[in-house]
């Protein structure tokens, strides 16, 4: 049996990589070695050889010009010195004309005296003709301008300049002075035309005595010499050539009509940098060289570069100093484009192209028939995929010649069959999610729309629960102020008066906490800094809770080192409400042992790198009470403190596996559902307000060890040095007589409010009317003109929006509308005062703030109830005096007393006290006081002492 023959085979890689490489290797590497080699010589060579030749030009013509007006000083100077010029006297003015006939490029040549009399000859700015100017006491330091005949002999007066002037502060003077020889100075502009010019000035002193006797100057303007210098040389075909001061103004350029000045913020010309002149190539040429070396201070050695421009290709840069010994000190720079050199190599350029074309030739012979080769299996396995792709799964492709498309044509005939049987598989796999998608998709936009109405209900529950709950409260807390105000009402009532404010005002903290937590939820709560006095909050906070402590036999301890700041900037009401729930938790859960809050001061931060570095520090640092240094010395480089609070007890602990779930809104521990008291809320409103103050609660705990609970916040230092103690303002009876008769509308639609602002105004001896809406407000209004409007924001038939902006809008107006409002909302705040209103006040108010406001719009000035030297009700406490009557009191109803009071129960010691008898009035009516102001821990540390006392 004969052996089949073997077909001849030749690998893909063979057929496609070894031909083409050996031809493009080949024609590239000639082409590129070629042009390179060519183009890189010529190129070089030939701007090297021009820019040299040029800059060594520009030197030697620079070189020229700088010496002449040395020369002309020279001159000048032994005429000052013989007395032929005698510039005080205006005398020798035909040298000067000499001197400037003979040097037609010179601006101005003139002498000036120790005296600070001016004498020259130069051009006119108004027709070119060759005046004489001078300057002297005579003059009154002001310019004098004659005109000059043909044979330099003063021909008539033209006019007198308007801008004095005293040689003696110019710039050439006090530098030429200065340095005692002759001296450049630096280029500046010309005083009456505005034009850069630079001054050569020599010294004149007295042979014998060697004073300065005067200067002798040249004025040499630099846009009509150097310029038209410049212009003239042939830089290439387009490069340039310029001059620049190592400041980097430009001194002169090859551009011609290059505009070098602009207008400062006054108007005033001024010279512009050679980095911001209009011309491109200039200006880009002179960002290099500060891009490259920094400034043009750093330029004391010759350099040379290349610069690209984008379109206009590379072009080659070269850089000389130019010096002389009288402090000139110039850049020379030469710029010539690549471009200007390419006809040298165009003729290797056709050599290459010669090359080129030969090789592609060559290379596309090969090509055909390589791809010819190798395209017919290629296109049968193309033709085969584009039917796939249409639809028509059942294709083969049958490959033979190249081994790699054999096997190429083996899998695709193997992938097309699979791929039959995954389009089925994947069809029905498709539908199934496409029906599931659809249905995720109709419930997330119905969980979405949830959301939003959810969002919306909370800021209406916020803003209807605001107004609703604080206005009445605005009529509690205002009508009981006014009762208190009464001088006529018994004392008594006055008391019972004061528990209604107080419990009012009580009422309304608990309604601002519940209003903050709605707050939360509806992410409308925001910081409201100012600055806080530290130390005085952690007392207060001692004070608050230390009966509740003592009550439950534990000890409650604050600790802060002397090194806490005492005034800081910050959120001080949001801060106490999370020490007090943070406290309060400690204290509910602690029934021996001790409950520690320790305060610590990281740190002062300068920078806010540094900052958020200190801040993860202390996340990781165990709990610790650090001694730092006191870091209260005023140091204005600290712009915040890191303060960390840490809550420590002893109580029943919570479990390892309930930590994460704490700050969980409605979550309780399982120690706080067997307490059944809380709700929950406390964690998750005082994790908020850590967060919003930039930090965050942690909690460790070991169930029947105790709790930790750390928090650090960042909060800056006061802006003031100390904070007064608040001091209670005094009580407004009336008007300073002398003003005139103030006139004020209220305007709101509930009438207890309108009746609460009438009789708290009109006894002070305001003339006060009143409205139920904005449309009754804006018609009062019209008729009164009242000086200030309460306007209610919230009313029927029309707001007080719309009839603020009504108002308003009015020509002439000037009536002061101050807005009042239940809202909570910070953000009404921006409404109320672009709707035009003046100021606002929120409800329920305190009578103080009503006359502030009033006082502090219209300057009103008021009258003061005295300030009674007795001691009040309110200021009583028991002493030695009443101990006495003490012993007289039943040892039964002592000890009762005490445990009511140690308990805050005002109800029962209130009516524990009304059982006394009549002779006991003297220590009754302190004692009913003392327990209406809820001065229990003054009660309880006197009837300790007392009891004490019984017992030893």
């Amino acid at each position: 049996m004969g052996s089949r023959p073997r077909r001849f085979k030749v690998r893909l890689y063979v057929a496609l990589i070894l031909p083409f490489t050996l031809q493009v290797v080949g024609t590239v590497g000639v082409v590129g070695y070629l042009s390179f080699r060519n183009s890189q010589s010529a190129v070089y060579n030939l701007a090297t050889q021009l820019m040299s030749e040029l800059t060594l030009r520009i030197r030697q013509e620079t070189q020229l010009y700088v010496e002449m007006p040395f020369l002309i000083n020279s001159v000048n100077a032994i005429a000052l010195l013989q007395e032929d010029i005698q510039v005080a006297e205006m005398q020798g003015e035909y040298l000067l004309w000499q001197q400037f006939q003979a040097f037609p490029t010179t601006n101005l040549v003139y002498c000036a005296t120790e005296d600070g009399a001016f004498m020259g000859v130069g051009y006119s700015n108004e027709d070119q003709s060759i005046q004489l100017q001078v300057s002297n006491a005579n003059t009154e330091w002001l310019f004098d301008y004659y005109e000059l005949d043909p044979y330099g002999s003063r021909a008539r007066y033209k006019r007198r300049g308007d801008r004095p002037y005293d040689p003696r502060v110019r710039p050439w003077y006090q530098l030429t002075q200065a340095r005692q020889v002759p001296t450049w100075s630096e280029v500046y502009l010309d005083f009456d035309a505005f034009v850069p010019v630079i001054t050569a000035s020599t010294p004149v002193y007295d042979p014998n005595t060697q004073q300065l006797l005067g200067i002798c100057s040249t004025d040499f303007l630099l846009t009509v010499e150097l310029d038209t210098f410049l212009n003239e040389l042939q830089v290439g075909q387009s490069g340039e050539t310029f001059i620049i001061e190592h400041t980097g103004n430009l001194v002169a350029s090859s551009i011609p009509d290059d505009d070098i000045l602009i207008l400062d913020e006054t108007n005033a010309p001024e010279r512009l940098k050679a980095v911001d002149i209009n011309n491109e190539l200039i200006r880009e040429t002179s960002r290099e060289l500060v891009a490259r070396f920094g400034d043009f201070q750093s330029l004391q050695e010759g350099q040379s570069f290349t610069l690209g421009l984008g379109d206009r290709g590379r072009h080659f840069v070269q850089v000389e100093p130019f010096r002389d010994e009288r402090g000139l000190d110039w850049l020379v720079v030469v710029v010539i484009p690549e471009l200007d050199f390419m006809d040298q190599i165009y003729a290797s350029t056709w050599q290459t192209a010669a090359l080129s074309l030969v090789a592609l030739t060559i290379a596309i012979t090969v090509g055909l028939i390589t791809s010819r080769y190798i395209a017919q299996p290629i296109l049968k396995l193309n033709r085969a995929s584009k039917a796939i792709t249409s639809g028509q799964l059942d294709q083969t492709v049958e490959v033979s010649g190249i081994d790699e498309l054999e096997q190429l044509g083996t899998s695709f005939n193997q992938m097309a069959q699979r791929l039959q049987e995954a389009i089925a598989t994947l069809e029905q796999r498709v539908a199934e999610r496409t029906a599931d998608l659809e249905d995720s998709n109709q419930k997330l936009e119905l969980e979405k729309e949830r959301a939003e109405s959810a969002n919306r209900a909370k800021s209406a529950f916020i803003a209807n629960m605001s107004h609703e709950l604080r206005s009445p409260l605005n009529a509690i807390i205002g009508f009981s102020q006014l009762m208190m105000r009464a001088d006529t009402m018994p004392k008594a009532q006055l008391e019972h008066a004061g528990i209604i404010y107080r419990s009012g005002d009580y009422l309304l903290t608990l309604i601002n906490n519940i209003l903050d937590l709605s707050k939360i939820e509806a992410d409308k709560v925001i910081l409201s800094t100012r600055d806080v006095d530290l130390h005085r909050l952690l007392n207060d906070l001692e004070d608050m809770l230390y009966l509740r402590a003592e009550h439950k036999g534990i000890k409650l301890v604050v600790d802060y080192p002397d090194s806490l700041p005492r005034y800081i900037h910050g959120d001080d009401v949001k801060l106490q409400q999370v020490l007090i729930n943070l406290l309060s938790n400690a204290l509910k859960f602690t029934s021996q042992g001790s409950v520690r809050l320790t305060v610590a001061v990281q740190n002062p931060q300068v920078g806010q790198d540094d900052l958020q570095v200190e801040s993860q520090q202390i996340e990781s640092q165990q709990i610790e009470d650090p001694q730092v240094e006191d870091p209260q010395i005023e140091d204005p480089q600290i712009d915040r403190y890191t303060l960390t609070f840490t809550v420590t007890d002893t109580g029943v602990g919570i479990a390892e596996e309930e930590i994460p779930t704490l700050f969980s809104a409605f979550n309780q521990t399982q120690s706080g559902r067997m307490l059944q008291e809380g709700t929950g809320l406390g964690l998750h409103i005082s994790r908020k307000f850590v967060r919003l103050m930039g930090g965050d609660i942690q909690i460790e705990s070991q169930v029947n060890v105790g709790t930790t609970a750390r928090f650090s916040i960042q909060v800056k230092p006061a802006q003031t040095a100390v904070i007064p103690d608040a001091v209670q303002p005094s009580r407004v009876i009336g008007l300073v007589e002398g003003q005139p008769t103030y006139r004020l509308l209220v305007v709101d639609d509930k009438d207890a409010n309108r009746q609460l602002l009438m009789k708290l105004l009109q006894p002070i001896g305001f003339e006060v009317r009143e409205a139920s809406n904005g449309q009754e407000a804006i018609a009062c209004w019209q008729d009164w003109q009242p000086h200030l409007i309460w306007m209610d924001v919230r009313m029927p038939v029309m707001d007080g929006y719309e009839a603020t902006r009504r108002i308003k809008a009015t020509p002439g107006q000037s009536t002061i509308i101050i807005a009042l409002t239940a809202s909570v909302l910070e953000e009404e705040q921006a409404v109320i005062l672009s709707a035009g209103c003046d100021d606002f006040l929120r409800k329920p108010f305190k009578e103080s703030t009503i006359f502030e406001a009033i006082a502090r719009h219209l300057g009103v000035q008021y009258r003061y109830a005295e300030e009674s030297t007795e001691p009040s009700a309110s200021s009583l406490s028991l002493d030695q005096t009443w101990s006495d009557r003490l012993t007289e009191l039943p040892r039964d109803w002592l000890e009762t007393f005490y445990q009511t009071v140690l308990e805050a129960d005002v109800h029962t010691a209130i009516t524990l006290i009304e059982q006394l008898p009549p002779e006991q009035d003297a220590i009754a009516q302190p004692l009913t006081t003392m327990v209406n102001q809820f001065q229990f821990e003054a009660i309880l540390l006197f009837l300790e002492s007392h009891i004490q006392d019984e017992h030893s």
